[in-house]
């Protein structure tokens, strides 16, 4: 729960991160059809997460930084 006026900061996978390996991928269309009502979209943002790259191959993945708001 969130009180009316409150911030939410969310960061998830991007839907931008190359590949079908490793977590869902999430697209800006579904973060802001999963904050509809009640909410306000204030940012999205582009950003990185660090990960293992034993894992990934990589340093980084692409990820959604989304501030949203609370109506």
């Amino acid at each position: 729960m969130l009180r009316p006026g409150g911030r939410l900061y969310l960061m998830c996978f991007s839907d931008r991160q190359p590949g079908m390996f490793g977590p869902r991928r999430v697209s800006q269309d579904e973060l802001r059809a999963a904050f509809g009502d009640g909410w306000t979209i204030d940012a999205i943002v582009a950003e990185t997460f660090a990960v293992n790259r034993a894992t990934f191959g990589a340093a980084s993945a692409q990820a959604w930084l989304a501030t949203v708001s609370r109506r």
